[in-house]
Order: structure tokens, then sequence, then C-alpha cells
């Protein structure tokens, strides 16, 4: 038996995580917009747990050896779609008035920092995984790519700090 065939076969048999069964649910930002209710706009979302950053060297006589260095988190980014009226703006906006005041003074993280979580399905609809992703907030924010050569949904995406991901279930 050839490996494409093993894999058809046994593809039949396993439950498989399916990159399209999933919800990225955002956080209540204050008493202005639920994240819930913003959610659904999410189109698409990248992310990536603790990865080493640097490796260390040690030198032994001629030879060299590496250790693990510090770990890193990626960026989360997410693409959402822009609806009328504009609610994924304004959510952005008010999570932006969280980090920094209208006066231009930076609040403590804690005013701030969130809690997001990404459910992931199997394609019978069954929660497969939950992930928590901590101390998340927004770093960039809705910029415009407007054109007239194509007509297409207007997206934003969202770059999102992470401090740490999870999993809980």
């Amino acid at each position: 038996m050839f490996l494409g065939q093993a894999v058809n076969l046994y593809s039949k048999v396993w439950r498989l995580q399916r990159n399209y069964n999933w919800d990225f649910i955002l956080p209540d930002i204050g008493m202005v917009t639920s994240g819930f209710l913003i959610s659904p706009y999410c189109q698409n979302i990248r992310f990536g747990d603790y990865s080493i950053d640097t490796v260390s060297e040690m030198r032994y006589g001629a030879f060299k050896t590496k250790y693990a260095g510090f770990f890193d988190i990626q960026s989360v980014v997410a693409t959402f779609l822009k609806p009328v009226p504009d609610t994924v703006s304004s959510y952005f906006y008010a999570w932006r008035r969280l980090i920094i005041s209208e006066d231009g003074l930076f609040n403590p993280k804690i005013s701030y920092a969130k809690d997001a979580y990404v459910f992931m399905y199997d394609s019978s609809g069954a929660p497969t995984s939950i992930l928590k992703l901590s101390g998340i907030f927004p770093k960039k924010f809705p910029a415009y790519s407007l054109s007239y050569e194509r007509e297409e949904v207007t997206k934003f995406e969202i770059e999102f700090n992470v401090d740490r991901i999870m999993v809980v279930m």
C-alpha cells in the first residue's frame, strides 16, 4: 500500500481538525461592544505558541554546542470584515481608548490586556480544543486599502500582542 492510499484510508476513520471549523471569541470592552458580537466578522486568524527565539552557543575546545535560549511568542494576526454600520472599527477604537487616553496618557496594562479564546471543532461540529489567549491587546488598528481596480469586501488586518497561550481543553 502506498502512503497516499494509506492517508486516504485513514482520513475516513480519523477525526482530523479542519482549518475552517473555529471561532475566535474576543473580550468585552467596557460597556461599548460585546466581543461576542464582533467575533463572527473574523475571517481568519494566525497565531503560534512559544518558539525558541535565540539559541545560545558554548565552545568546548574546537567544538560548539547549543542550548535553548529565550522563548518568544508570535503576534496574533486576525482579519476582520467591515460591516455597515462599522461595529468592528468602533470596537477596536474603544479598545484603543483603554490603552491610551484622549489626553495621550497610557493606562495600566490591567485595564486593556484581556483574555480571548479560540474554539476548534471537528467536522461534525464537536469541540476538539479550546485555547486561551491571555494578555491580548491590539498592536495595530483598522487601516484601509481602497481601490477602484477590484470589487472586494473591505477587510481589516489587526495584529495583537499575546502574553501566553494555554490549552484549556
